[in-house]
């Protein structure tokens, strides 16, 4: 049987680049009795004397989401940490339920169900995954990445010590934090819980990780962008995990990353995947794409588009 403990302190790391809007109640959604580490590019200084919480000041020219988080680790002192971005907030309930999965030493990381909300707080949609306990052998890590287990990182709470030993390589991470956290908790091979307890706000807006765009070029732009940062990312994640299990997740990931920068730079892609931690579906669509860039190289970026397009 696993040793039960009896009292967990969490740090709730918040990071915020060049945004204030939000912070506030991002802040105010956080139980008073957590220790809040706040990482951000300004000052900030509304704070409504909370007591409990550190801010950290970086400089303005840091741009990687890994070296905000990194900081967080390193001035956060909690059993448990759970992330928190600018712009969503923590249901109430959200650590007094979560508390209760971490009782278990054989859970090293939660990820919760959340609710979507727009940008003035009104409730637009949910994504809920069923409850289940998963244990990250060569199968459960299919599964963490079929269902998305690694996105978006204010659904995520973790175990200190396995990030405690990689800040170091953290500030490295230009964006896939959220896979490195999710690849953190498998490589330790601890098992992971999900619920289906919706206990994140995920606010979609034009900023957000799931920006609304109107205009094809600048969608092309940040597209090639992002794809071309996954790579490194995932290059810089090869170094420093080891298990077969990870190693596998991030080298789809990465092929993955390369087709689609293809994609973006309106080249031909002859590269075909088939990777089990993607969908059927998914994979048949960016063979299909991969088939037409070969004859209109263009094709594949504006279905896309349309495709983004019609979503939203």
């Amino acid at each position: 049987m696993s040793k039960k403990v009896e009292y967990l302190r969490f740090s709730i790391i918040i990071t915020a680049y060049n945004r204030k809007k939000y912070v506030l109640q991002a802040i105010k959604s956080v139980p008073k009795e957590a220790e809040i580490v706040l990482v951000n590019n300004f000052s900030y200084t509304n704070l409504d004397e909370n007591n409990n919480i550190k801010v950290i000041n970086l400089d303005n020219n840091i741009r990687n989401i890994g070296e905000f988080m990194a900081k967080g680790v390193e001035n956060s002192s909690g059993d448990v940490i759970c992330f928190l971005d600018d712009d969503d907030m923590f249901t109430e309930d959200k650590l007094s339920i979560i508390s209760k999965y971490f009782s278990n030493n054989d859970i090293v990381m939660t990820y919760n169900s959340r609710i979507l909300i727009d940008e003035k707080g009104n409730i637009i949609g949910e994504e809920v995954l069923p409850t289940k306990t998963i244990k990250p052998d060569l199968y459960g890590t299919k599964y963490l990445f079929l269902n998305r287990i690694f996105f978006n990182s204010s659904s995520m709470c973790i175990r200190r010590d396995l990030l405690e030993d990689k800040v170091v390589i953290m500030p490295k991470i230009i964006r896939l934090m959220d896979n490195f956290i999710l690849l953190s908790a498998i490589e330790s091979q601890g098992y992971i819980q999900i619920l289906s307890d919706k206990l994140t706000y995920y606010r979609v807006h034009p900023s957000s990780s799931r920006p609304i765009y109107d205009n094809y070029h600048k969608f092309l732009e940040d597209r090639k962008k992002y794809f071309e940062d996954a790579i490194e990312d995932n290059d810089n994640m090869l170094r420093i995990f080891s298990r077969e299990e990870t190693r596998y997740a991030i080298e789809c990931s990465k092929k993955m990353a390369f087709i689609q920068k293809k994609f973006f730079s309106i080249e031909r892609n002859t590269t075909i995947i088939n990777c089990k931690i993607f969908n059927f579906k998914t994979l048949m669509f960016i063979n299909i794409l991969s088939l037409i860039s070969i004859l209109f190289p263009s094709l594949p970026s504006k279905i896309y588009f349309r495709k983004y397009r019609n979503a939203h």
